[in-house]
């Protein structure tokens, strides 16, 4: 690497080390997400809730991760079930499950900025949206009707959207608490119906339009526990509650794992300066660094030329004999691999030229001409014509394309 990249690649470094140092310093936004899940500690969270009521020896506390449509086909479960989340958004089915159950002497405890139009119209209530004209944020203020300190109020000091109960039945439903808007000059306006209590057979459902009410930021303000500690007060003690794990917009689902890096801050970055530092190595390190290998062409087998050579040389000094007697010892070799007949010396057995003949599948007179041609050239002294070669060699070469044919 020249002094010029090095300097760049310094410069590109330190840039990058800024960077990730002003990204974690950087004060992190706070997050409104309403996700009413026990295990967030973000504003809108339950985590201080459920621990409360955790504590609470006045309820067995259980957790359902089910759907009530699933969870209530127990008959045997008896006691208060609570939902709390920004929408709660059950199906007719679903509905009917509910208050057939609350009908048995149960009850339930439902707060929602949101509710199915499936219980609302089964109950006779409708919802409604508040908001003042002549201003542009507003803050609510909780206050309770029928439990101590009637008069007494708790703003929520963060401008939220006001959704309140503009349709009850005032012969049957219990109004236990309302909702105030104060504008900017702290004057409240008109109270609304944000908290109900319903008779259903011989059990209890309540109805509560803000579960801000019940979030980490109301609970930890000063006195605000007062009333999320009253508001929860109806419940019949001593008996199960059961938690809704199901209807939450902050419910724990699978995550992939880039999805993981990504979402934390450090991890992120550290994830963003192994890709730029691999980009950087490819520019500057990835360059060859020694010169090309040249191919070097393999050796190739010389053996059919040597053997070229080899009978040329016997050719050139019509050593004939010689040739045939190489030809011949070739030969039963391959007779003794093939066939499983081992020739010895110059005189052949009629036997094993009767096993050959069986074996081979040659005609019996080409294999007796044959050897009788090799024992003729084993036996004589002199040395044989090139003629008498040639015959010997087109007989072994027939012999061993009958023997080729016959086993492919």
């Amino acid at each position: 690497m020249s002094k010029k990249h090095k300097i760049i690649l310094g410069v590109l470094i330190a840039l990058l080390a800024m960077l990730v140092v002003l990204e974690a310093n950087k004060s992190q936004p706070i997050n409104w997400f309403p996700s009413y899940a026990k295990t967030d500690k973000i504003p809108l969270g339950t985590f201080v809730l459920f621990e409360q009521l955790a504590k609470n020896e006045t309820f067995t506390l259980t957790e359902v991760n089910q759907p009530p449509f699933i969870a209530l086909q127990d008959s045997l479960k008896e006691g208060s079930y609570l939902f709390v989340n920004d929408k709660i958004m059950f199906d007719k089915d679903e509905t009917n499950r509910l208050l057939h159950w609350i009908e048995r002497g149960n009850a339930a405890y439902i707060a929602a900025n949101y509710m199915s139009s499936a219980l609302l119209d089964t109950l006779d209530i409708s919802m409604a949206v508040g908001f003042v004209t002549n201003t542009v944020e507003s803050d609510p203020v909780f206050s309770l009707t029928s439990k101590p300190d009637p008069d007494h109020s708790y703003r929520f000091n963060t401008s939220i959207d006001i959704k309140y109960f503009d349709k009850i039945d005032t012969t049957s439903h219990k109004i236990l608490g309302h909702i105030d808007i104060y504008e900017e000059n702290d004057e409240k306006n008109d109270s609304l119906v944000n908290f109900i209590e319903i008779p259903y057979g011989e059990g209890t459902l309540w109805l509560h339009s803000m579960p801000q009410a019940f979030s980490n930021y109301f609970i930890l303000q000063k006195d605000h526990e007062n009333y999320t500690q009253k508001a929860l007060g109806y419940l019949p003690k001593s008996s199960n509650l059961y938690w809704d794990n199901h209807y939450k917009s902050g419910q724990t689902i699978q995550l992939s794992v880039l999805y993981l890096l990504l979402g934390n801050k450090y991890l992120k970055w550290s994830y963003y300066m192994a890709l730029i530092a691999g980009v950087l190595f490819v520019i500057f390190e990835g360059k060859r660094k020694q010169r090309s290998i040249p191919m070097i062409t393999p050796l190739k087998n010389q053996t059919y030329a040597y053997t070229q050579t080899i009978a040329g040389m016997y050719l050139e000094r019509k050593e004939h004999t010689e040739i045939a007697k190489k030809q011949i010892r070739q030969l039963f070799d391959f007779i003794r691999t093939k066939l499983r007949v081992n020739l010895t010396g110059k005189h052949i057995d009629k036997e094993d030229i009767e096993t050959i003949t069986a074996r081979s599948g040659a005609s019996a007179k080409a294999v007796k001409e044959l050897f009788i041609d090799i024992e003729h050239i084993l036996q004589q002294p002199e040395e044989i014509t090139k003629n008498e070669l040639l015959e010997l060699t087109k007989k072994i070469n027939h012999f061993k394309h009958s023997i080729h044919g016959r086993t492919e």
